[in-house]
């Protein structure tokens, strides 16, 4: 179990395979189904039992009170930005720059009041689907997060859902292909 979970998802394995087989494995997909699967049995590692227990009663995995704000352009703006858990309490400078970069690109935006986090890590997939609901709800289209774990794990919640979930660099070339 511990072998599941050391691996960062981070896709360098992947990439130096690639350089001696043409072998399609997708290893940090592969990990993240594990880790989705051990969790859904309980098999949890004592860290994780408790970044789930954090999550569940700070909704974020640090059990951080404090709580970036940001403000919205648009209530019925079509792009929804998922703030997530390292920009929101971390390093807000990521939120405002992101934020910069909506202003920058003209987009009208919504953002998340609450500071859920995704459930990255591949022992939740509930948060990221509750999350993406309720972007759909507020009447998004899409979603973007400037956190790599944060946009792979409501990607794969957004498979079920039928909403585009996009990263910065994503947004902004969808922004400037206008």
């Amino acid at each position: 179990m511990n072998s599941v979970y050391a691996c960062t998802v981070c896709g360098a394995c992947y990439e130096k395979c690639k350089q001696v087989t043409t072998v399609e494995l997708g290893a940090p997909d592969l990990f993240e189904t594990m880790r989705h699967e051990l969790a859904t049995k309980g098999w949890l590692l004592g860290a994780h039992k408790t970044i789930a227990d954090r999550i569940k009663e700070t909704k974020n995995a640090y059990g951080e009170q404090y709580e970036y704000k940001a403000e919205s352009t648009d209530d019925k703006a079509d792009v929804f930005y998922y703030i997530g858990c390292n920009a929101r309490y971390r390093v807000p400078e990521i939120a405002d720059a992101m934020l910069g970069i909506f202003n920058k690109l003209g987009l009208k935006y919504q953002v998340m009041d609450e500071g859920w986090c995704c459930g990255s890590g591949g022992f939740t997939l509930w948060s990221a689907t509750e999350r993406l609901k309720e972007a759909k709800e507020a009447g998004a289209e899409a979603l973007v997060s400037a956190c790599l774990f944060c946009k792979r794990n409501l990607k794969e919640a957004a498979e079920k859902e039928r909403m585009e979930v996009y990263d910065v660099v994503e947004l902004v070339n969808r922004g400037l292909a206008r």
